[in-house]
């Protein structure tokens, strides 16, 4: 979502450096706070690992550790800050999802899981109409959201996840940013998700 601990030396000339930041601004640079939601998505390639006589890529197993899939989905991003037209486009992703559990809080009468969380990584890519992409990473968690998911973490389930914008191609050449992504699974397959995120992009950028 860097190193928290640095020698002494290096903190005074991380501070050295802010300072100089400050004392230049860069006043073409925009900031943008934009909303993106995610609908229609589709899941497939669901394969299980490490395979292994205990675990079946296409079945599961007490052996397996992960599970990985991919999505896609049609979205509209919208920008808080100005008032132009909502930006059509489409995300992809690629989840793994570390099969090691927690409980969700959901128990039975003895006080027994009937639900858990599992954490999760994924790369993302967003494509824009114009053909500009933002690529990111996220990390975050899935768990059950009902009284029971039959120990599993759904559907239905919630997603919470954070992630760091990792390059931008087009009219984001040069993107920065990072944000918070939500989303819910429901029982029939559908799934709807949210992003809010902030957009640092480049003088040179028109957006």
């Amino acid at each position: 979502m860097g190193s928290w601990f640095f020698p002494r030396l290096g903190a005074t000339a991380l501070f050295i450096c802010t300072i100089g930041s400050w004392a230049n601004p860069a006043l073409s640079q925009q900031t943008l706070h934009v909303e993106t939601t995610v609908t229609d998505i589709a899941s497939r390639g669901f394969t299980f690992g490490p395979v292994s006589a205990t675990c079946d890529p296409a079945n599961g197993g007490p052996g397996c550790s992960f599970l990985n899939f991919e999505f896609t989905g049609n979205c509209i991003t919208t920008e808080e800050t100005r008032a132009v037209v909502p930006r059509r486009c489409t995300i992809s992703g690629t989840p793994s999802i570390l099969l090691s559990f927690s409980s969700a809080g959901m128990h039975d009468s003895s006080g027994n899981p009937t639900g858990v969380c599992a954490p999760f990584f994924e790369s993302l890519v967003t494509t824009y109409s114009d053909g500009s992409t933002i690529s990111a990473n996220g990390q975050g968690q899935v768990c059950c959201a009902d009284a029971s998911c039959s120990g599993g973490f759904g559907p239905p389930f919630v997603t919470r996840e954070s992630t760091i914008i990792t390059g931008g191609t087009g009219a984001f050449a040069g993107i920065r940013g990072s944000g918070l992504e939500t989303s819910a699974g429901y029982k029939d397959g559908s799934e709807i998700a949210q992003q809010e995120q902030v957009w640092v992009l480049p003088p040179s950028s028109q957006r």
